[in-house]
C-alpha cells in the first residue's frame, strides 16, 4: 500500500477505525474488571474499564499496557474480605 492509498482509506474509515479501537478496549478493560470482581475490589476493576475505553482510542497497544498494569496493581493487593 503506497502512502497516499493508506492516508485515503484511513479518512475514509476513520469512525470504523475508532469503534473496532474502543470495542478492542473493552473486551481488554473486561479483564481487569472481572479479575477484580472475583477478588472484591469492583472499584479498582471499573477504573481499570475506563482506562482501557478511553487509551484505546490513542492505540490498543497502550490499552493492553494500561489492563497488564491494572492486573498487576489488582493482584498484588489483598483480596478483600466480606
Amino acid at each position: 500500500m503506497e502512502p497516499t492509498s493508506l492516508k485515503e482509506f484511513t479518512q475514509q474509515n476513520f469512525y470504523t477505525i475508532m469503534l473496532v479501537q474502543l470495542v478492542l478496549g473493552f473486551v481488554l478493560g473486561l479483564i481487569p474488571l472481572l479479575l477484580s470482581m472475583r477478588r472484591g475490589k469492583r472499584n479498582l476493576g471499573i477504573i481499570a474499564l475506563v482506562v482501557s475505553l478511553l487509551v484505546s482510542l490513542l492505540s490498543p497497544i497502550i490499552s493492553l499496557i494500561a489492563v497488564v498494569i491494572f492486573v498487576i496493581l489488582i493482584v498484588r493487593k489483598p483480596a478483600a474480605t466480606n
